[in-house]
């Protein structure tokens, strides 16, 4: 009788699927209007309500995940914030200039968490007599690719317009 064989198994491994995630957090937002002598006229701090869109996915693929929100947009449309949008309703101006003494602060404030703050400033000649009713950010200039889209509420929520 012949020694028995060993049985050697022989498996291909596989290496796990790469996970990445993303996850935006609610945050708060302030914002002034000043008049001609740089008073304020009207201004709130409020919460944000849901409105990231369904295209910030697609757009963070295409453009680093910190330059989502680097220009600010603006608008007079009045529709109900949806998900499913990419532009504002009707943008009349937009903005990627940091005030004086301000800073973009992106800061890590644990493992793969980042406060990201913005400050955008628009010129007067842009907006000046405009009843601006709606607020955007997107990686890049010109109408659509927004990430994120919002009404103008004041500290009670409701829109103004």
């Amino acid at each position: 009788m012949l020694p028995r064989t060993p049985l050697i198994l022989v498996r291909e491994l596989h290496a796990p699927r790469p996970r990445v995630g993303v996850n935006l957090q609610p945050h708060e937002m302030h914002w002034q209007i000043l008049g001609p002598d740089g008073r304020v006229v009207r201004e709130s701090e409020q919460p944000i309500h849901n409105l990231v869109l369904n295209g910030a996915k697609e757009l963070a693929a295409v453009h680093r995940f910190s330059v989502l929100n680097f220009w600010a947009k603006v608008g007079t449309g009045s529709s109900v914030p949806s998900v499913d949008q990419t532009a504002l309703d009707a943008q009349v101006a937009e903005s990627n200039t940091l005030p004086a003494g301000e800073s973009d602060d992106i800061i890590r404030t644990a493992p793969g968490v980042y406060e990201v703050r913005r400050v955008r400033e628009f010129a007067s000649s842009a907006v000046g007599g405009r009843n601006l009713t709606e607020w955007g950010w997107s990686p890049v200039s010109g109408p659509g690719n927004l990430m994120s889209r919002e009404l103008f509420r004041d500290a009670g929520g409701t829109p103004i317009g």
